[in-house]
């Protein structure tokens, strides 16, 4: 288990750090940082982003590839789902520095401090502090005639040295975004990930439309109401809790993200969170509608305080008050 979670976390890294293209000449010196500042602007201007990818292994041992499907989906500025789906079901998330484990043994949150170090590494890859400054991996670039650029990533952490010789990233010369990735093991066994067409900076929930849905609303000037349900058989709930599930903290905060972006048109991402208090469980199965209801004030041009209370009949279950940057499509 603890080796397919490094393999799930260096694949993760890999993937965030966005690249496209075969070695070519070495880019050093002035045109280097050039490079660098270019990749970092790109994951910088990056919200959101989604895509199924392919992973193939190859090894001496094996006749046939191995081959592994799943879908990955990223939010700006610290979350990040990752799921396999075939042929073997894995899913990681990360949000705002919670983990949520979940594999066909059930779902651990938090489950060990590796796997909460390398998600932290993971989104620093992805929000562009990987490249400058990054005491896991040494990194050289080349370029090709056509400009596909490809990044060769050199462990020095002892635990990733352990498992990995080196990682090739091919990235697309224009957006920067990774197309193939190359894992090399040290016994010379190689894994390839190849990422699909995806989707950058769109419309992206975290859980509408699969933890939740939303059955009733209205809205008017900083204000608005929301009769939603949610689906205990998403599969957040097989680890929280086992034949009780209750709907986690992190959860229903981000439902509330997700809300506010139904009603705003536009990509957000949480800035702060103020002032949270949880004052009951939420079992799914016990409420057939849960009422939200948001209130905002924006404070400045696209960044807004938004004041949440979640509640069913008589119970009142939380109050939320988080800050929301709202983000244009690109």
């Amino acid at each position: 288990m603890k080796k397919n979670v490094i393999l799930f976390l260096i694949i993760l890294a890999a993937y965030a750090t966005h690249a496209q293209g075969s070695h070519g000449t070495e880019v050093t010196g002035d045109q280097r940082s050039t490079l660098v500042s270019a990749i970092e602007k790109a994951h910088k201007q990056l919200t959101s982003l989604s895509a199924n990818f392919t992973q193939e292994k190859t090894s001496s041992l094996f006749t046939d590839k191995v081959v592994q499907k799943g879908k990955l989906m990223y939010k700006s500025p610290k979350q990040l789902r990752w799921e396999y789906t075939s042929p073997k079901a894995m899913t990681v998330i990360f949000s705002n520095g919670k983990v949520l484990l979940k594999t066909d043994k059930g779902t651990t949150a938090n489950p060990n401090k590796m796997l909460s170090e390398m998600g932290n590494m993971i989104i620093n890859t992805i929000n562009g502090t990987f490249l400058k400054d990054n005491p896991d991996f040494s990194a050289r670039y080349y370029k090709d005639k056509s400009g596909h650029i490809t990044a060769v990533l050199t462990p020095v952490n002892k635990r990733i040295k352990n498992y990995y010789k080196n990682i090739t990233i091919t990235l697309n010369g224009s957006s920067h975004l990774a197309e193939k990735v190359v894992l090399t093991e040290v016994n010379g066994d190689k894994r390839h990930a190849f990422r699909h067409p995806f989707q950058i900076n769109q419309q992206s929930y975290m859980f509408k439309d699969t933890l939740f849905s939303i059955v009733s609303e209205s809205a008017e000037e900083r204000h608005g109401e929301f009769g939603i349900r949610l689906h205990p058989e998403h599969p957040v709930y097989s680890g929280h809790f086992p034949n009780d599930p209750i709907t986690p903290g992190v959860c229903l905060v981000q439902i509330v993200t997700d809300l506010f972006e139904h009603l705003s048109g536009k990509p957000c991402q949480m800035t702060e969170a103020k002032n949270i208090k949880f004052l009951h469980l939420v079992r799914p199965q016990e409420h057939d509608v849960i009422r939200y209801t948001l209130d905002w004030e924006m404070v400045e041009e696209d960044l807004f305080k938004v004041k949440a209370v979640v509640s069913a009949e008589d119970t009142l279950f939380a109050k939320i008050s988080i800050t929301l940057k709202s983000t244009p499509r690109r």
